[in-house]
């Protein structure tokens, strides 16, 4: 683990929860752009064709090898969150001074799409690049990776970045009251044209500052970018009835388990990339099968 350089706190720190939530909101033209991407969403849910079409053409592009299952792909969505991005949220938000679950609810209410779809396969084009605009990322590649789902994703994520960068975004209000560094678009642009002129860039040498987890800097590098999660959840002995379970559980953790129990990591080493169990855990790791929660 290397430690990177403080980050300025965000510019709206300090605001009162109302005006931040009214912000969030927008206006009838945002409203009506971010309902029909909720829609769009549910209703990749409810048609797995639509998502099996996007993972086929992410193996035609050579990006992955193979296309998991809708159970696993919901399993490892849960794993991902639980194992990994929820606890890496949670810290960076404490060393930025930021409230995990009124700025999460801010995040939904501000655009809901990208809230709803935590492997974001069922999420449309917009939505993703919403997210990569709103939600600092240290290198947004698994995101990146996902608009090679579509064919202009690419186009149009240097373009709204480029306008981000600029401070011209159609959504740069809301985008600059929800983003939680006010450096982070000087960073985005660089990366993006990298990645838009070269999709194979790899991603950057795995660093966090704000844990030295073994555990959770696995599930951290496991799911860095989408070839990794579509390996792990290839893997996952998922089932159709696993998913209503995985559900279940992910809401209780995110809402009463985080005040009634501390949520661990949960991924099954079983199903992580050898490679990778080997770097982080080179003493060996006797604990096959799904980490405690």
């Amino acid at each position: 683990m290397n430690a990177d350089p403080p980050l300025p706190p965000p510019t709206w720190i300090g605001r009162t929860r109302p005006s931040l939530l009214a912000g969030a909101i927008g206006g009838p033209g945002y409203n009506a752009r971010k309902l029909r991407s909720s829609a769009v969403t549910l209703a990749a849910y409810a048609y797995w064709p639509t998502v099996r079409g996007r993972l086929e053409r992410l193996v035609r592009v050579g990006l992955t090898e193979s296309v998991p299952t809708f159970s696993q792909l919901m399993v490892g969505g849960q794993h991902m969150m639980l194992g990994a991005a929820s606890d890496e949220t949670r810290l960076f938000y404490e060393s930025q001074g930021i409230g995990f679950t009124f700025h999460n609810f801010r995040r939904f209410v501000d655009y809901p799409a990208t809230m709803m779809d935590p492997v974001g396969f069922f999420a449309d084009r917009d939505a993703i690049i919403h997210h990569i605009l709103s939600t600092t990322h240290r290198h947004p590649v698994y995101d990146f990776q996902l608009l090679l789902m579509f064919d202009d994703g690419l186009g149009e994520l240097l373009r709204r970045v480029e306008l981000a960068a600029r401070g011209q975004d159609r959504d740069q209000t809301r985008l600059d009251q929800l983003v939680e560094d006010p450096t982070y678009y000087a960073r985005l642009l660089p990366q993006t044209r990298e990645f838009c002129a070269d999709p194979t860039t790899a991603t950057m040498a795995l660093e966090y500052a704000y844990s030295a987890d073994p555990h959770l800097m696995l599930a951290m590098d496991q799911f860095k970018d989408v070839p990794g999660f579509v390996r792990y959840a290839g893997r996952l002995p998922a089932r159709p009835r696993d998913v209503g379970r995985a559900v279940s559980e992910e809401i209780y953790k995110a809402t009463l388990g985080r005040i009634l129990t501390r949520p661990g990591v949960a991924i099954r080493y079983d199903c992580c990339d050898p490679a990778l169990i080997d770097s982080h855990f080179p003493g060996g790791l006797n604990m096959p099968g799904l980490a405690p929660a």
